[in-house]
């Protein structure tokens, strides 16, 4: 099974997946692994299969020097006084009350049962990761 061709807005929970799915054991080895997943994201933005999408990686707290926020059609926000979470819903549910098509990429059951009660389609990191490179 591939990603879907139709274009959508994937809103990423990122440290989650990093977490959850990559598993760093270090915090030098955090912060290696989150550049890496956002080169690698923009890389995947960047192929023919995956260009009419667009990719919104959440980030928790105020706004902190992780290098471009701007990549291609990856974009990274910040929380600020919110939750990565609740601004991953809130971004979600407008979006898809919009009628955008919209997913939200996450391994963490509440965020994802909270997603689908509105509707709002949920993939896990790795459901997504192993959408991407088939």
């Amino acid at each position: 099974m591939k990603i879907s061709t139709k274009p959508t807005i994937y809103i990423i929970d990122r440290l989650n997946c990093i977490k959850s799915f990559l598993k760093p054991s270090t915090k030098e080895m955090l912060n290696q692994t989150e550049q890496e997943f956002f080169d690698w994201l923009e890389e995947l933005s960047s192929s023919q299969e995956f260009s009419q999408n667009e990719i919104r990686e959440i980030l928790d707290g105020h706004y902190r020097d992780v290098g471009n926020l701007h990549r291609g059609k990856v974009k990274i926000s910040f929380s600020d006084d919110l939750t990565a979470d609740d601004l991953i819903l809130e971004q979600a549910e407008y979006l898809f009350g919009n009628e955008e098509r919209v997913a939200v990429v996450t391994s963490d059951r509440e965020l994802a049962e909270r997603c689908e009660l509105e509707g709002v389609r949920v993939l896990s990191c790795k459901k997504f990761f192993n959408l991407t490179n088939d």
